[in-house]
């Protein structure tokens, strides 16, 4: 990337959201399945418009380069030379304000939850870690790991910034998925 930075890169476990939505153990965790078949690397990007952005596959050998300035949402771009191609797949968020009110107290309530893209990806709330580490005495804030899942713990309120489009919530109120 000349005009930005890489900040991961990663491949996405297998989600189905039709099953993952009528899952008997809803906000207690998963396992996460492997796709080993998986065709699509996913990399995050804060860069400048104008920038190139060069991949290396080191199976083939072969670099291939993309000029962003010609990336447009929704639509596939070649890279040079041909073979590989990239999708800007979310250069359109909203902001999500939300508060989790009890229905007894009629306050704010504490919860975990958990939303995730159509694609399967946590996104964490405003605040909290993509990444969180399981081991023991690691910098791990109001977050928790169950399975292979990651979760946040909020007050009762939040904000997060979603892609435009489909996206889940995940969310749980002690033992409970509420």
């Amino acid at each position: 990337m000349d005009l930005g930075v890489v900040a991961r890169s990663y491949l996405l476990n297998g989600f189905d959201p039709a099953s993952w939505l009528v899952a008997s153990g809803a906000g207690l965790g998963e396992r996460a399945s492997p796709n080993p078949g998986a065709r699509y690397l996913y990399i995050e990007v804060a860069a400048s418009p104008e920038a190139r952005l060069i991949l290396y596959d080191t199976r083939a050998g072969t670099e291939y380069e993309f000029d962003l300035s010609q990336a447009v949402p929704g639509r596939e771009l070649a890279g040079r030379p041909r073979g590989a191609s990239i999708e800007i797949l979310e250069r359109e968020k909203v902001w999500l304000h939300g508060q989790v009110i009890d229905a007894i107290t009629r306050r704010p309530t504490p919860v975990r939850l958990a939303f995730r893209s159509k694609e399967g990806r946590y996104i964490p709330p405003y605040g909290h870690r993509t990444e969180v580490n399981a081991g023991w005495f690691q910098d791990y804030g109001a977050d928790v790991k169950l399975g292979d899942s990651s979760f946040a713990i909020v007050d009762g309120t939040f904000q997060v910034e979603l892609p435009v489009g489909e996206a889940y919530l995940e969310m749980s109120k002690g033992f409970e998925p509420t």
